[in-house]
């Protein structure tokens, strides 16, 4: 989904939106993702978690979205992984360059076998 099919399937008005900087270093806009003001969620009112500035007519605004809305909205970058598979591949190849063990553990390792030990797929290489 785009950013203008969310706004418009969400009925936001970019009006609506606050004033940003017209230029902005990326420290700018982790700041206000972890400052303790509440940001709400443009489309839902929700705590934001993300931000970014849109250019609109009327200039720059904060967009300000929550977990899930930033997620329908968040674009991977090409040539990212989008499956488990491929997303371990890639770890376990960087972890191969640096000369790294890597033992990747999936939510059912949390709760320990029934001696209380995690565990894990086993190393690779």
């Amino acid at each position: 989904m785009t950013i203008a099919q969310l706004m418009q399937e969400q009925q936001v008005d970019a009006l609506s939106l606050p004033l940003a900087p017209a230029s902005l270093p990326m420290h700018v806009i982790i700041d206000r993702i972890i400052t303790p003001e509440f940001w709400p969620c443009a489309a839902c009112g929700c705590l934001g978690v993300t931000a970014r500035v849109l250019d609109t007519e009327e200039g720059p605004r904060w967009l300000d979205l929550c977990w899930d809305h930033g997620m329908n909205v968040h674009q991977p970058s090409p040539g990212m992984p989008m499956t488990m598979e491929g997303i371990v591949a890639g770890l376990r190849a960087a972890a191969e360059a640096v000369g790294a063990r890597l033992a990747i553990l999936n939510d059912d390792d949390s709760r320990g076998d029934s001696h209380g030990r995690a565990g894990s797929l086993p190393p690779h290489g």
